[in-house]
């Protein structure tokens, strides 16, 4: 994996360097936020109560996927490629973070799955591009190897459905016994905090 991993790398970060690219995947990189605003306003403008709901959800996933990335990259300890392969064309800061998974990956995946997930709309692929983007970016900028970046997607659409599937559950267990399961939910807040 190692080999195909570093194979695929170098063919995004320098096989297909272009100045197209060379401008937007930085601004993608650190400025994904600003592609996601106007299709969240689109939501909001679809349906701002359902919207809203949803947008709670996200922000939930995307806080827990920025603190599991953080805590796995802690056990793997694995460096990036700008810090160990000669030749990285290296376009925006090397951080000193580890880099299995990415987080961007984790985070950006976490907030678009609840939008794809509850809303049904033709609007959700381009959620998935702008998070497609994102990912894709983390390459050609030389900061992550592909197998982060997919790690990173995978943890934060895990933990997308698995937010989605607990406010589903507590949306229905809510109108039969609502006060166990306020209970049940804050207890969770609870053992989440550190």
């Amino acid at each position: 994996m190692g080999n195909t991993d570093t194979l695929i790398f170098f063919f995004i970060n320098r096989d297909l360097q272009n100045q197209f690219f060379d401008v937007a995947m930085p601004f993608i990189t650190s400025r994904a936020y600003l592609l996601l605003i106007p299709l969240v306003v689109w939501f909001f403008l679809k349906d701002w109560k359902k919207a809203g709901i949803v947008l709670v959800v996200s922000l939930a996933s995307l806080a827990l996927a920025d603190w599991c990335a953080y805590m796995v990259k802690q056990i793997f300890e694995r460096p990036r490629p700008c810090d160990t392969l000669e030749g990285v064309r290296l376009l925006v800061g090397c951080s000193h973070s580890y880099s299995m998974p990415s987080g961007h990956a984790a985070n950006v995946f976490a907030f678009v799955t609840p939008f794809f997930v509850l809303f049904r709309s033709s609007m959700r692929v381009a959620l998935a591009i702008v998070a497609f983007l994102v990912g894709f970016s983390r390459l050609y900028v030389g900061v992550h190897y592909p197998s982060d970046v997919a790690a990173g997607a995978f943890l934060g659409v895990i933990l997308a459905v698995s937010a989605v599937g607990l406010f589903k559950w507590s949306s229905e267990r809510t109108k039969e016994k609502p006060h166990t399961t306020i209970l049940f939910i804050l207890s969770l807040i609870h053992i989440s905090e550190p």
